[in-house]
Order: C-alpha cells, then structure tokens, then sequence
C-alpha cells in the first residue's frame, strides 16, 4: 500500500546549501559552483537515476534547461538583488549599515525549494512514474511561474521524486525580484496538492492505491512518524544532525509500540482500505522498514523467534557497524522482501486480522478486527431499526400535503416519485431512498416533511457537508445540522452524564455539569423526532455508528437519501452500501432536472456509469469546446460565462472544476473581467490573521498561489462579489445575521454562497447578502475565511443545481463526472485542452472507474451467488490468460522485426483466438446476469461497456484518428475491389504487362495508382489501421469492420504493405526522374521503355503458348503471335539504340534493375535486324554481300557454332544461312581481287540456285567451280594447280585468322559478381590468416581472429592489415598459388567465362585504358564529394564539445584536465554504429584539407553511462576522403608536431608544449599532409612505440622518408614501453613530467638518417622482448597467476609500492629503467588476472584502485592482442 511521504525545505547559504550542489546530487550529475569554484561530481550514482529533466514555464530562454547555467544564474541573481538593494552611502554610518545589511541578505537569502516525495511503490511502469513526476512538478511549481529539476530515484524498489526549483518566478527571460513565498498554509495545501494528485494519476491509470496526507494523530494510529533525513544527516553530519537524534527516539518509540501493539500496522492499511490483501500490508511495512534497520531487525527477530534485549532497542546510530549488542539479529539489505513476507503472515495468523476469503481475481481479502466491528454494530443497528415499526402517518395529511406542494411548485408528481413519498412515510424507523442525480430528491422530500409535520414529528436535516445541511434546511425549511455538531453534542451530554452517574464530580464542576446537560439535552432525539439524511455516502463509518445509535437509543425514524453512484467517504468503510444492502432501497431514475429531453435521458445514463452513452449526447450536439492549451479553455469558458450572465442576470450560474488550483485560477479569471467592465464596486484587501481588512492602496504582499486556501489573506474583494464561507460558524460568534431571511436560520457553514454588499474600513465589518436572503455580517478581525465563489470544485457543487453550469474538464473518476455533468437545469458546456482530451474517446479515457470499496459482506457468499462468481472467476482468467498469451505474440513478432527472421506464430494465434471466442462468450452471460454478477465484476475494476464490446453488442469507441483512420481503410477496400475487378476482366485477354494494352488500361491504371496511394497512406502508421483490417466471415461474405459486406475477402495487411512499396518505389522514381537533364531524361525514358517491351514480350510469349493449347482458332494464335514479333522487333531495335550512346544509359540500367548482358543480347538482335532490313535493300552486290559477311559473322560462333536464336531470326526473316555463307565466299573472293563472273546481284542469286541443284544432281555450272572447297565431302574435285592454290590460299587464311584467347582485365572485373568474389578468397584464405573465420559486413567481408584481412564485396579489393600490403583480386590470386599477374588475369577469366577480345589492337587497348582510367577518376571524385557532403552534414547536426559526454571522455578517460579543447572536436549525440544497429553518443573530429574545407572526420563511438570509449568492435570510424586532410588541434609558431591519433595530440598541448599541433586521423596518411607544412619550420613526427617489424613501424618510416625527399626538415620521436604505447598511455600512466621529459632532448631537425637510425635501434633494444609476445619470465608468472589467482592483488599491490620508490621510466636509466620496465610488467599481468577475478575486482573496488586496475589490465590485454596479430603477420611474410 502506497504511504504519503513529503518533505520540503530551502536552501539557504546560512545553511551552507548550495542549488548547484543539490541540482548535481539528484540527477547525478556534474555541476561546477562558479560563485565558490567547486565542482559537484556526483556521476557515480546516475544509476540511480530513473530520469531527470528540467521544467520551466513556456518561452523561457534556452539557458534554463542546462543545470549548470541556470543554478549559477540562480547565484548571481541573488548577488545582483543585494547589489541593487544595499548600494552603500557616503555617510560612513550608514554605508556600514548598508554593508551589513548586505552582508545578512547574502548570508542567509534562500536560493531554492527543495522537496522529496515518495511515489506510490504499487506504480511498477517506469513511463507512469516519469508521467507523475512531470505532473507534481508542472503543477506544484511550474504553473506559478518556476524553473524546477527534478530526478527520480528508484533504489531498492523504492521509487522517490527529488525537486529543486528557484524561488524567484521567471518573468520574461529573467528572474522576477519578488520571491514566491511558501509559507505554513501553503505548505499544507501543497502536501493535499500532490496528494490528491497522485490519487487522480492512479484512477485514471487503474492502480490500485490512496495515499492521504493527514498525520498519524489526525488518522488515530499511535504510531509516531519520523523526520526525513537527508545525504548529511545519513552520512557524513549524524552525530551533530538533530533530525538523527530525535528520529531515534521516534524509532525506538515506534518499536515500543510496534513489539506491544503489533496490530497498528494493520491499522494503518485499513484506515485506507477496509479490506486488504497481505500484499497490502508488506508494502506499508516496505515503505516503513526500507531505511529503518532497527525495525527491520526487529520484524526480523520476531519471525526467527529470537529474543529481543532492550540494548537493541535504544541501539546506535545507523551507520555504525555494531547496530545492536545482540549477536542474534544481523542486517540483511537482500532479504527484505522475505522477511516481510514471513513478518506479515506471522502476524495474519496471529488472529491481529480476520481472514474474508478470495476474491474473482483469486485475491485473499483481510480487515482488521476493529472494521469488522464497526461493520458488524452498524448491520446489528441497522436490523434492529429496520424491525421496529412506529406509528402510521394520517394519509389524509399525506395527501394534502402531495396536493399543496403540487400547487407550490406547479408541478404533477409522477407514480415513481408517488411510490418515493409512500417509501419514505412508510410506518418503519428507517428507510432508504436511492435518488440518481437529477431525479428530484429535494422535491420529493417535501411533501414528506409536510406530512410529518401535520402528524406531530419534529423533522432535522443532517448531512456530512455544513453545506449540504444548509441546503436542505433552505429547501425543507426545517433546521439543518452536520452529523458532526450532534455527535459532538450526544458524545459531551454522554460523557457528562457518566461523570455525574459515577459521582466524579463535586460543587461548582457539578453544578455547570448539570446545566450544560440540560442545554445539551435539547439536541438529544426523542420519539417525535424524523431525521433525514442527504448525501448518505459520504458519510464515514463512525458517524455512522454515532447516528444509528441515537436513533436506536431514542426511538426516533430515519430516512436516508443517498446514491452510492456519486461521491463516496474518504475513509475505507462504505457503511453507505453496507445500510443499503441490509435495509433495502427505493430508487428514482428518471431525471427531472434538465429541461430538455436529451439531457434527462443523457443523465439517466450516466446515473448508471455508462460514460461513454453519457457523454456522446454532449458531443454530438457540440457541447464540448476543444482548445488547444489550458489557458486558452479557461479563456474560452470566461467569455461564455460572461456572455451568458450577461443575458440572463437573474438566473444562476456556476463554474465546476476538479482541481482547486483551476477553481482559483477561473476564479481570479472571472473577477477580472467583472472588474474591468465596471460590473464590481469598490474594492478591500484582506489582511495577515487579526489585521482585518485593508484598503487597495496599502502595500501588501500576500501569498500569489493558484491554490485553494482557507485564510482570505491576500485576497481582493470588491462589492458585487460572489464569495464562499470556508468555515463553520453555527452559533454565529463571528458571522452574526443582520436581516432576517426565508426561515429561522442562523450562522453559516462551510460552503455557504453569498454575494458581497458592503464593507467598512473603520469598524473592519464585511456584509454578505446570502442565498437564503438573510444578510449577515463579520468582524474582519475575527473571521477571514472567505473565498470568491464564482467557480466551485465538483465535491463542493454535490447536491446543487444550477441553471446554467460550465465545466472545466479534466481527469475523473465516474462518480465525480456524475456530479460534473449534472447539475445544470438549462445548458451546460465543458472546456478542455487537447493535452487531456482531443475527443470522444480521449474523454472516456480519462474517466477512472468507479471508487469501488471493499466490505467485508462482500466475502459472504451463498449458494445462490455462487454461480455468478464463478462465472466472473472464469471470465477474469481466461482474459487474463488471453492478455498474456497476446503480450507474448507481440514480442515475438518484435523480436522477428529487429533480428529480420520468420517465426511461425499459427499455433498461438490460434490459442489466442480460442481464448478471445470463450472470454466473449463469457462476458456475454454475464451481461444476462448483470444484476448477480455486478458485484463481481466490480472487483476486477472491468467496467460494463468493455464487456458489451467484448460481447460484440457494440463497437468500441473510436477516437477522432481512429475515425479517420477506419474512413480510409474502408475507402481503401472500395477502391481495391473495384482494382482487382477490373484487372479481372483486363488479364482475361490481356494477362500481365499486355494489359498496357488493353483500352481500359488507362483508367484502370489511374485507379491502381489511387489505390497504392492509398495503401501507403494506410502502411505509414500501422498502428492505428491494422486493427481495421479484421474482417468476419458469415456465409460465404465477408464483413468489414465498418460492417460493409463484400463476396470476396478485402485484401489484408500485408498486402497493403506491398502496394505501398510499389507507391514508394514509383514516387522514388518520379523523384529521380525529375532531377534529371532533359537529355538524360530521354536517354532514361529509352531504357524505361526497352524494360516494358521486355516485358511485354517475357508475357506475349507466355500468353502464347497458354493460347496454343487452349485456343482451336488458327486465325487468333496467329494474331497473337504477330503482335508477340512486333514487340520483340521493338524491343531489339530499342536495346540497340541504347548501346549506341551506353555510356550515358548505364547508370539507368541498374536503378531500373536491368542486366548488361541481357541488353546486349536484345542489341546483337537489334542491329541482326538492321543489317537484315538493309541486306534486303540493298542493290549492288558489293553492299550485299558484304551485308551478308556480317550476317553470317553473327550468327556463327568463334568456333563455328550457331547461334540458335539469330538463325531463328534469319529464317523468321526468309533468310538461308548457306545462302549468306555462299555470299560470303563470293566476298572473300572478291576482296583477294579475283575475276569472277558474277558480276551482278541476279547472278549471285542465280548461281546459289545452280550451286542447290548442283547439291541435288551432284552436278553444278563452271561458275561454281571459282567457290569450290577442298574439304567438301563426297565430291569429286579437279586437282588442278587452280584449285590447290585456292586450297592453299584457305589453309594461309585460317592459319592467319585462328583466333587468340586473351582477356581484358577490366572486362573480367566487370564480369566479377559478388559471390565470385566471396568464392574465390574463401578458397585461398587459408594461406593467409591463422583463423580463418569470416565477418559479414553490407560491402565488406573481414577473415581472422582480429579481423586483419579485409575484402571490399563489390571490387575484389583486398587489405592485409596485418602484413600491411593489399591490391586488387589478381594480385591475391597470383600470390596465393604462386603464378604472374597476367596468369591470374586468365585464370579468373575463365572461371566466370568472362568474354575473350581476338587482337585487340594496341590503339584499342590503349583507349580502353584511357577510359577506364577517366571513369575511376570520375567516380573517385564523385566518391570524394558525396563524402564531404556527408561530413559537412554530419559537422550540421553536431553541437560543440563543452558539457557533453564527449568533453568527460577527454578530461576523465584521457587526462586532459587542464587544456582548452580545440572548435575541431565536436559532440554528436547520437551517431549510429551500422555493426550493432544501436545509437552513441560519440566524439568527432573535423579535418580539412590544404584549402580549408571539411572533408573528413573521425567519430569515437562512447558508452553513454560511462562516458568511455562504447563496448563494440569498431570504436573509431573515419568517414569521407582522409588523404591529405588534417585536424589542426593548436595553432602556433615553430616547430609542427603531427599526431597519428587525437589523444596523442591532445597530450601533447596538455603539457603545453609550443608550436603547431595537427592529427592525420591515421598513420597512412602522415606522409600525405605536405600541403599543410610549411618547409621553414622543424617538423616532428609522434609516432607510437610499435614493433620495429611492424607494418606500422615501417609505414610511419615511410612517412619520415617521404616528408624528407620532399624537402622538409623532419625528425621522428616514439614514446619508450612495450608496443602500441602512445604518448597519451604516458600521460595517464606517469604523468605530464613524464611526457616533458620525453620531448625534453627532441632535435627539432635532425640532419640524414643517422640520428633517425640511432633512435631507431635505442627503441629496438627497449621493445626486443616483445617482439613475439611476453617474456619467458612473463610467462611463466602468467601460469603461477591462473594457478593461484588469490594472490594476484596481493603481488599488484607489492609491485606499485616498489614503483612508488622508482623514478618514472621515462626518467629511470640503467638498472633502475629495467627494473621499473620489469615491475609495470608484472604490475599489468596482475592486473589483469585481478579482472578475470569478480572477488578480487571487487575488492580492488573496495580499496579505490579499480580504475587504474583496469587501465592495466586493458594495457595488458592489448599487448596479448598485438602479440597474436604479429605472430599472424610473421607468418605471412615467412
């Protein structure tokens, strides 16, 4: 059970508080104090930090939202206040004043309110927790004009919200000079105000919980609470915190109490709930023992049955190690939950409760034995008078009095209001009337009263609220009491009596006892007595008691008019349904009050807590205005009310909202504009307690809250005004009557409405016209509570009407929307922001269930109940197996999204449906059986209109998106079917792409387009659609949501989802298109249209063969297959007129997803069919015949093969491939200047005929004889000189023209496809990695353990990056078995059978090359400005350095403490790591090149908790064109030092070295950078202490020689240690001394390479132990520590003592280097078995040295990792 918890204070500089210091603690943060210099870190708790973020009013300047500028301007603004104020004087006695007075202001000015708050434990959703806090804080301090940070903590489960805000209101963009004061009533209101807060937050969100800020004494629990104690007090200050001291005694008090008195605690949970679970009571114990160890221990020793010494009870202070002197009871902080467990049932078993049974949710109920009493005596009561009868009332009175009311009120009673009066003069001493909101309660009354009146009775108005009373005594002019004024009166005459009885009182005592009995006496019940009881369900269970007991005592009648729909006590007894249950109630429905009918039957229905049926009569009819703020609501209902009173003066109206806050604001809203229209009189000023009341002109300041308070302190009254009494006044001690009114009454109570008439200043008086007519009048120094009346809270307005209401909405429960919405009698109209609710649904949405109370009865169940709460048991788990069961559907399908896998989900969704099909049924019987089965199903907190959904009575409501969104979809379904009807009729004879065809195609294609438009529409946000796609089936229809019924089932989903590509994929295109050149477009549009004929001809032909079987008409196959050749012929020509200008279509041909080689084929086909068009054409031989050399060179194959496809074409066209090759022979002749006798075209054809008659007859003429083949079969030559010459002269030709088998480099990579590449480097990797285990990437394949060999997927082009070498996929090939360059060129080719080039001449080759060398220069250039395009937007969205997480890596990681930061480092905050799919915040670094412009970047992805470098396999990314740019880190005059790395140079300008700084973001490009030198200054190279055998060791020497050659004066310098240490490792490692003492004796120029190679060797010798890895002595200490790693953090320890007595390596020489260089060794290998250790690592924490452990460790770690790399390489160059 949530238990309220509140504390707030200040702070204040004479507290020695600091907002800064406050602000970081709570949102564990780092905030610098830059009045006093220090810096609060308080990092190490942000987690324990749930969320934290920073509120202020709207508009405020940016500056606010950063903790640390907006708590130093909090500082400074108090500096500035005292400035202003004490300015000095050159009198010296005043000016030493004024510095004093300074001086006090500064000391002691209050700089922020801070507050703790416990939110409620049952609230386990994170996202509702961040709603709560944001709520408290917006309306607690925000909405009066503060700036607040907030934070909430959850630790150990036990969920608490911090507060900090400025004390001073933000005006403006700047700090207002008067404070916002919080003073003692404040402070109270704001304690109810979270509160009541947080109770409306868990209605609306269905937690189940109450928590009430009133005190222990004020609830009757003898528990005493204690002081909260803040981080001071708990740690650091106990001994002198007096909160600690007083808190002890409170504790040990409180286990006094508890140890005698265990059942207090059960107290305390049904003081909120009269019945409770044991889950209950562990969390009110929880919430008292999470930071109280000596009650802890104390439960703890009672459920293990230890005896409890009182040494342990008195105790020491909570930090102390020793908490008690017993050895018996230990602190456990991890068995919490078990021991409360354990304590609770404990103390369930001990009889401290009584046991009810389960309920529908298989909940097991308790009360405490005191409710259960009180139960019992008000039932026992109850009986009692429901079995006593009285005597009978006259009916000849009854019906006089019906008739003479009827004439008053000029009305006629109806037979249910008739049945209503006979109820309640029915002849027994109680009775009950349930009259809904609305029905004329008050009317019905009064022929009652009459009727008794006439028979003798006396009849008293009672009611819970003084109001309410009032009310009744107005209406029934009777006298009026709360039921708290007679129970004190009959509980004082008692006490008296039994004084007197027991003689305890003597002389003077005993006379005024008897006098005051004998006054007393007249307010006791008697026989003649009638009570009537309004509003009976706010009345708690004592007065309850108190009052049936009277009644009983007396022989007095009761009747009782209530509705338990409404209001209910706030206690946890709901004695109000307990009476109904017992006595039996009348009830009136039909509503009487509203005027129009709608609004009647509009009530009727929310009496019985249909809200939605309720409210959608309002909605409709636009009774509901929707603003877009709350401000501008409230704006709106002002004017409305104004307009309205304005016209209608005489009639009343009232403003209702929930909270008191809105009730002030519209309050003050109101008067305002009555005041500046002249509609007020003259105005007074109510002054501080017993000051009276003041005149406008006298300064005050009062407390300027929007918050409800009783003192009128502070407020403006004018005459005219509307005002309330706020506190009883019965006897009229202050409040005395002036005027006489409608009846005797005297006083006023707490809600008493009056107008204001007059006022005097001199004798302080105030007069209030009231609502009776009586005129009363009150000393202003005696009396003050009064408010303006003009808006009123919802539980003040119950059981008022009005004729015309204005509601200002917010969130509800049922029972108080009831009471909002029905007290109108004319109009009504309600306000509301967006940000609550923007329709129907949202308004449902905020309105909680009923306030549903548990009683003890409610567990009795008979026979006859039985079913029915089985029925709801059945009902509640079968919904809640289906919840679960759907919850686990969802995550898997989440689960499938984000891993991109296919899970079948059948089986469950099949489940699930089941589930849903008997949970319906379900809710269905229990709608029959609502009457038997209401009271249960009011236990699940099920509300009724759920179940008519689930029942299928009624669709759910929607909201006003969900409207919309179910709109398209069923516009979506209209069109789709009219889509898939016509291409119904269109594929019938134009299937597929033939339908571009079809003459209806155009508007079928304008409907298509519609449609996926649509759908993409729809797919956008599936969310809110998806659900709209279920459809029914019934008897062979479909039926849509929307209940449109279709033959053929709507297409679903996921079909949506695939016309809405195809609408992306077509805007993507048209997008495309029209960024085009016009020439490109057409060149675009060319290779559009080849892709449709290709097409066109793909289903031509397919349509054809489907007609060839199915079609017996000749004539239509024939027609089809015409139109089938004339596509092809289209298409063909087409792709040929694209090769011809293919350079400029290739780009296209990709995006549109067509293959080169396909288009080449249909371009062979193409140009086949120009040369046949031609050769028919053609009217000389030599042109023919040379047409028919091409024809034949096409058609046959390099080997003589023929191409089947164009000697189709050939026949297709009348065309004889003998013919052709006869025309060729007739060529070559020709060509080799032979006479021959056919001379013409006619010849030729006729000597072809002779030459097939020749073949038929074995004959042929002598004009063939010149064409004869040597090789010819089966004839009979002439061996004549003539013809071996033309034999021979055929052999030199074939001999010459033999073709050679070459391949073209560039046209084998074109031919490479991916899987080419991956196959061929799989196949030989094995040669060049130890671990050939391969890592995927989009565009590249990485092999290895440490993924050192890496392959680009698209180009073949490979990196070792172990070895340091690379090329492209030949070199690989050549070196992997061994062969030439040229070999591998061939061997790859003839693998993937890539086209062969027959002596491609030298001139061809040569500009070949030259082209392809202008294309990879283009699109290196093209590559290089997209690069930098992305570089300069990714430089955009990046914010500067300082603040940010990036800025902690540099100064907390890597040390750079002091140094300013270079503009070139900048902040992403989230930058998306492609491997992990995950976002970090990361460091980037800017480089530019030679002319300045920002063309790379290096981004370090970091760890957002930790602020170090993030936990994935590529920590550093460079992005864009890094050759040649530089990352300038200082500017300077000098020597240049270039850095291979950031940190590295960083290092450098934090031990301040002088000069120019840069970074090459790599060590490749060091020797690329010359642009950005200067030949007259030294330049020194900082490389890294890499292995001398290294790739990186000779490509940085590379980078030296190169820089040399060029001309600059270059000296190199490495840092001394093992491998891969940089100059950054030595500043963290040994400090900025240390990285001076290296740079110390640096040559700014070193002249050759001698001096180079001198360095060169010292640094071999320093790292030749760790050429292959660890020393042997390393080694073996390595064993030793996996043997026996309990001794590593003793051996680590050893090791740093002995370097604490060494120089550093730096300065270390001789024996003292090798032994400091042997001791980090050790100390590292420790180092890192330590963090293989958790117990070790733990206590490394414990001592502080985890983090230096750790840097060890990882040093150690990465000198494993080279070693295994450099074993790698050493391998490969072997």
């Amino acid at each position: 059970m949530a238990i309220y918890h509140a504390h707030m204070s200040y702070t204040s500089r004479s507290g020695g508080g600091s907002a800064c210091s406050h602000a970081a603690y709570i949102s564990g943060s780092i905030v610098k104090d830059e009045s006093t210099g220090m810096t609060w870190d308080y990092s190490k708790k942000a987690h324990d930090v749930l969320h934290s973020e920073i509120l202020a009013p709207e508009n405020s300047p940016t500056w606010v939202y950063e903790s640390n500028s907006l708590w130093n301007e909090v500082e400074r603004f108090e500096d500035y206040i005292a400035e202003k104020r004490f300015k000095g004087h050159k009198d010296p006695i005043k000016n030493e004043k004024s510095l004093k007075g300074k001086e006090k202001f500064l000391s002691s000015c209050k700089t922020s309110f801070k507050a703790d708050f416990a939110l409620p434990l049952e609230i386990t959703d994170r996202t509702h927790l961040k709603e709560l806090a944001y709520k408290i804080v917006k309306e607690c301090y925000v909405d009066h004009g503060l700036v607040a940070q907030y934070a909430i903590h959850d630790m150990k489960g036990n969920p608490h919200l911090h507060i900090i805000a400025t004390t001073r209101p933000l005006v403006e963009g700047s700090f207002s000079e008067k404070r916002f004061v919080i003073d003692k009533i404040k402070l109270v209101e704001m304690r109810q105000q979270m509160a009541d807060i947080t109770n409306q937050f868990g209605q609306e969100k269905g937690y189940d919980y109450h928590i009430d800020h009133r005190s222990y004494k004020d609830l009757g629990i003898k528990l005493i609470a204690t002081k909260h104690l803040g981080p001071n007090a708990r740690h650091r200050l106990q001994e002198l915190s007096q909160n600690v001291q007083d808190n002890e005694e409170v504790r040990q008090k409180n286990i006094e109490i508890l140890l005698e008195h265990p059942e207090e605690i059960i107290k305390v949970v049904a003081s909120q709930k009269a019945v409770f679970t044991q889950v209950d009571l562990c969390r009110e114990i929880f919430k008292r023992v999470g930071g109280d160890e000596k009650l802890y221990a104390v439960l703890k020793a009672k459920v293990d049955g230890i005896p409890i010494p009182s040494i342990a009870i008195i105790g020491k202070t909570l930090n102390d190690n020793h908490i008690y002197e017993s050895k018996s009871i230990h602190f456990d902080k991890g068995d919490y939950s078990n021991i409360i467990e354990s304590f609770t049932a404990k103390l369930l078993s001990q009889n401290y409760a009584i046991y009810l049974g389960e309920n529908v949710k298989g909940q097991v109920f308790y009360t405490s034995r005191e409710m259960k009493e009180l139960e019992i005596s008000i039932i026992e009561k109850a009986e009692v008078l429901k079995s006593r009868t009285v005597s009978l009332v006259n009916e000849k009175y009854i019906f006089n009095s019906i008739d003479k009311i009827q004439k008053q009120e000029q009305i006629q009673f109806s037979e249910e209001q008739l049945g209503a009066i006979n109820h309640l003069l029915v002849p027994k001493a109680i009775s009950v009337l349930t009259g809904k909101a609305g029905t004329g309660k008050s009317t019905v009354l009064k022929p009652v009263v009459e009727s008794y009146k006439k028979s003798g009775f006396k009849v008293i108005g009672t009611a819970f609220q003084g109001k309410v009373a009032d009310q009744l005594a107005n209406e029934l002019n009777i006298e009026g009491f709360t039921l708290d004024q007679l129970k004190k009166r009959w509980s004082k005459h008692d006490s008296l009596k039994k004084l007197i009885e027991n003689k305890e009182l003597k002389g003077q005592s005993l006379v005024k006892a008897k006098a005051e009995i004998e006054r007393l006496q007249k307010w006791r019940l008697t026989n003649k007595h009638v009570v009537i009881l309004d509003e009976g369900s706010m009345v708690h269970g004592s007065l309850w008691k108190s009052l049936l007991s009277e009644v009983e005592r007396s022989g007095a009648q009761l009747r009782i008019v209530q509705d338990n729909k409404q209001i209910k006590a706030l206690e946890g007894l709901d004695a109000a349904r307990l009476i109904e249950d017992k006595i039996g109630a009348y009830e009136i429905k039909s509503v009487v009050r509203q005027k129009e009918e709608w609004m009647r039957e509009a009530s009727a229905l929310l009496n019985e807590h249909l809200i939605e049926e309720g409210l959608k009569p309002y909605y409709d009819q636009g009774h509901f205005d929707f603003r877009e703020r709350d401000f501008e609501a409230k704006i709106s209902l002002v004017a409305d009310y104004l307009e309205r009173i304005r016209k209608t003066p005489h009639e009343t109206h009232m403003v209702l909202a929930q909270k008191n806050k809105d009730v002030v604001e519209l309050n003050e809203l109101i008067r305002g504009a009555l005041l500046s229209q002249g509609k007020l009189g003259n105005e007074f000023i109510f002054g501080r307690e017993g000051e009276g009341i003041l005149n406008t002109h006298q300064p005050i300041q009062g407390p300027k809250n929007q918050h409800f308070r009783k003192s009128a302190y502070g407020r403006r009254f004018a005459v005219g005004d509307r005002v309330m009494f706020l506190e009883n006044d019965h006897k009229e001690r202050h409040v005395t009557t002036l005027e006489k009114g409608r009846g005797e009454r005297q006083g006023v109570k707490n809600g008493t409405l009056g107008i204001i008439e007059g006022f005097n200043l001199k004798r302080q008086t105030v007069e209030v016209r009231l609502h009776d007519g009586r005129l009363v009048g009150f000393d202003s120094k005696a009396y003050g509570s009064l408010t303006h009346s003009y808006a009123v809270t919802i539980n003040k307005s119950q059981g008022a009407t009005f004729d015309h209401s204005y509601g200002f909405f917010s969130s509800f429960n049922s029972n108080q929307l009831l009471i909002w919405l029905t007290r109108h009698k004319q109009t009504f109209k309600g306000y509301l922001s967006k940000g609550i609710a923007s329709d129907l649904k949202s308004m449902v949405s905020h309105v909680a269930r009923a306030d549903y109370k548990g009683l003890s009865t409610d567990y009795d169940i008979s026979e006859s109940q039985k079913p029915y709460f089985n029925l709801v048991r059945h009902y509640w788990e079968i919904a809640q197996e289906a919840g679960n069961l759907k919850t686990k559907i969802d995550a898997l399908t989440l689960k499938a999204e984000q891993e991109g896998k296919t899970f079948s989900l059948t089986k469950e969704w099949a489940h699930y449906n089941e589930l849903v099909q008997t949970r319906n049924q379900d809710a269905k019987d229990i709608l029959k059986n609502w009457v038997h089965c209401s009271p249960f199903i009011y236990q699940t907190g099920v509300r009724r209109d759920t179940l008519e959904v689930q029942a299928g009575l009624k669709q759910r409501l929607l909201s006003l998106p969900e409207q919309a969104a179910l709109d398209l979809v069923e516009t979506y379904f209209e069109i789709s079917y009219k889509t898939r009807q016509q291409w119904k009729e269109i594929s019938q004879t134009h299937p597929g792409v033939l339908s571009y065809y079809h003459p209806d195609y155009e508007s079928y294609a304008k409907i298509k387009a519609e449609r996926n438009e649509l759908a993409y529409l729809i797919a956008s946000d599936p969310d809110i659609h998806r659900p709209f796609f279920r459809v029914k089936e019934q008897e062979g229809s479909y039926i849509t949501y929307h209940g449109t019924i279709y033959e053929q089932r709507p297409q679903g989903f996921k079909t949506v989802q695939e016309q809405a590509k195809q609408y992306i994929t077509q805007k993507r295109a048209e997008r495309y298109e029209s960024q085009l050149t016009f020439d490109e477009r057409i060149i675009y549009k060319q290779v559009q249209d080849y892709k449709y004929l290709h097409y066109q001809c793909v289903a031509a032909f397919k349509h054809l063969k489907e007609l060839e079987k199915t079609t017996a008409k000749s004539s239509l196959v024939e027609t089809h297959q015409q139109k089938a050749k004339d596509l092809v012929k289209h298409r063909d020509i087409l792709a040929y007129n694209i090769i011809d200008a293919y350079s400029n279509a290739q780009p296209f041909l990709g995006r549109l997803g067509l293959k080169d080689e396909t288009l080449l084929k249909h371009a062979v086909f193409g140009e086949v069919r120009g040369i046949i068009s031609s050769y028919k054409e053609a009217k000389r031989i030599e042109e023919r015949t040379h047409l028919a050399d091409k024809l034949v060179s096409f058609t046959l194959g390099e080997q003589g093969s023929v191409n089947k496809g164009l000697y189709s074409l050939l026949k297709e066209q009348s065309l004889h491939l003998q013919k052709l090759k006869f025309e060729q022979g007739w060529l070559k002749a020709h060509l080799e200047g032979k006479d021959l006798s056919i001379k013409h075209i006619e010849d030729l054809d006729k000597a072809y005929l002779d030459l097939s008659a020749y073949r038929k007859n074995r004959k042929t003429t002598p004009q063939w004889d010149i064409l004869k083949s040597v090789k010819t079969k089966g004839i009979n030559l002439n061996k004549s000189d003539f013809s071996n010459k033309i034999e021979r002269q055929k052999q030199t030709h074939f001999e010459t023209k033999q073709p050679i088998n070459t391949y073209d480099r560039e046209e084998v990579l074109a031919c490479l496809s991916r899987s080419h590449i991956q196959n061929i480097f799989a196949r030989h990797i094995d040669g060049w990695v130890v671990t050939p285990k391969s890592y995927y990437r989009p565009n590249e394949i990485r092999y290895g353990q440490y993924k050192e060999f890496g392959i680009n997927r698209n180009n073949g082009v490979w990196y070792n990056f172990a070895a340091g070498e690379g090329g492209d996929i030949f070199k690989y090939i050549s070196k992997s078995q061994n062969i030439s360059y040229g070999e591998a060129i061939k061997l790859v080719g003839q693998e993937i059978n890539a086209p062969q080039h027959v002596r491609i001449s030298e001139e061809d080759r040569i500009k070949r090359q030259d082209a392809f060398k202008r294309q990879v220069e283009f699109e290196e250039k093209l590559k290089i400005e997209n690069s930098q395009q992305k570089t300069q937007k990714l430089y955009e969205i990046s914010q500067p350095i300082e603040g940010t997480i990036a800025e902690r890596y540099v100064r907390k990681h890597r040390k750079i403490e002091s140094t300013k930061l270079p503009g070139s480092l900048r902040f992403i905050s989230n930058f998306k790591d492609y491997d992990t799919d995950k976002m970090y915040p990361a460091l980037a670094a800017f480089a530019q090149d030679a002319e300045g412009k920002i063309t790379s970047a290096q981004v370090i992805c970091l760890d957002p908790h930790t602020a170090n470098k993030a936990d994935i396999e590529v920590k550093k990314r460079s992005l864009g064109a890094i050759k040649g740019t530089t990352v300038e880190i200082q500017k300077g005059e000098g020597a240049t030092y270039v850095a291979e790395g950031i940190e590295t140079a960083l290092s450098l300008k934090e031990v301040q070295i002088k000069g120019r700084i840069l970074v090459t973001l790599g060590l490749s490009n060091m020797s690329n950078i010359s642009a950005h030198l200067n030949k007259e200054d030294s330049i020194v190279l900082c490389a890294d202490a890499d292995d001398p055998n290294s790739a990186a060791w000779e490509t940085s020497e590379r980078a030296f020689d190169k820089l040399q050659q060029e001309g600059f004066k270059v000296s190199i310098i490495r840092p001394q240690g093992e491998k891969g240490r940089d100059f950054n490792d030595v500043l963290k490692e040994e400090g900025v001394k240390a990285v001076q003492e290296a740079f110390k004796n640096v040559v700014v120029f070193q002249e050759g390479s001698s001096k180079k190679a001198v360095e060169v060797q010292s640094i071999k010798e320093q790292i030749v132990s760790y050429r292959h890895g660890c020393t042997t002595e390393t080694h073996i200490q390595n064993k030793e520590i996996e043997k026996q790693t309990i001794n590593a953090l003793d051996l680590y320890l050893a090791c740093e003592e002995k370097l604490k007595k060494l120089p550093s390596f730096i300065a270390a020489k001789g024996k003292e280097k090798v032994q400091v260089k042997t001791l980090l060794t050790e100390s590292r290998t420790y180092a890192y078995a330590i963090y293989q250790d958790p117990e070790l690592k733990a206590k490394a924490l414990e001592l502080g040295i985890d983090k230096i452990v750790k840097q060890r460790a990882e040093f150690h770690k990465q000198e494993i990792n080279q070693t295994i790399s450099h074993k790698s390489s050493m391998k490969l160059n072997s």
